[in-house]
């Protein structure tokens, strides 16, 4: 008998580490990917809404034809000190990705005075869109690798202003509506002549 009990308790235990290796573990991590990559969308959104606000005020994009630049929570970062505190409430910095040391900043590419890129790199690179690519957007692509002096680095998530006309701000994608179903209208159902069984009626 107690060494049947053992044998569930060890049973139980591999069904435990199991159901943690195989099952828990990989979707905490997956929701954890997921979270950090809507931060980056949110990010690079929030940049691009502060890049339309400087343009109104000033008639032009912060930086040159052109420029290059990494977008960090530096606040000497040149794209920083034009954009922070009064298009932006603070610098904006990629959220780290724990399993590769190597995640890439944003980065913001001026690529003429009236057209930019803002690139970032997501983890999870299942289902990954075409999009225009720089610099004119006639080619689609999936990822984009941007030489940087000596360095490439590959990014796989881009927005740009290409083909919106300088100083519109983006708008919000809308929440989608949720409409309730019309209540079915109840109706009567005629009845017919009522029926007097023979030999039932008044004698």
């Amino acid at each position: 008998m107690k060494r049947k009990w053992v044998y569930l308790i060890v049973l139980l235990f591999i069904a435990v580490l199991v159901f943690w290796k195989f099952i828990y573990a990989p979707q905490t991590k997956l929701g954890e990917i997921m979270a950090r990559d809507q931060q980056r969308k949110r990010d690079i959104k929030k940049l691009q809404t502060a890049l339309e606000l400087y343009y109104q005020n000033n008639h032009k994009y912060p930086l040159n034809l052109g420029d290059k630049v990494y977008v960090t929570s530096n606040s000497a970062n040149e794209l920083n000190q034009k954009l922070v505190s009064q298009y932006l409430p603070q610098t904006i910095n990629d959220p780290g990705n724990p399993n590769n040391k190597n995640q890439p900043q944003y980065f913001y590419w001026q690529v003429n005075t009236t057209t930019y890129f803002l690139f970032s790199n997501l983890e999870n690179t299942n289902n990954l869109d075409a999009k225009p690519a720089p610099t004119d957007g006639t080619a689609t692509a999936r990822t984009y690798a941007i030489q940087i002096g000596s360095i490439t680095v590959s990014y796989n998530y881009w927005i740009s202003n290409l083909g919106v006309k300088p100083g519109t701000t983006p708008t919000p994608s809308p929440s989608p509506t949720i409409t309730a179903s019309p209540r079915p209208t109840p109706t009567n159902t005629p009845q017919g002549p009522s029926f007097t069984p023979p030999g039932k009626g008044k004698k």
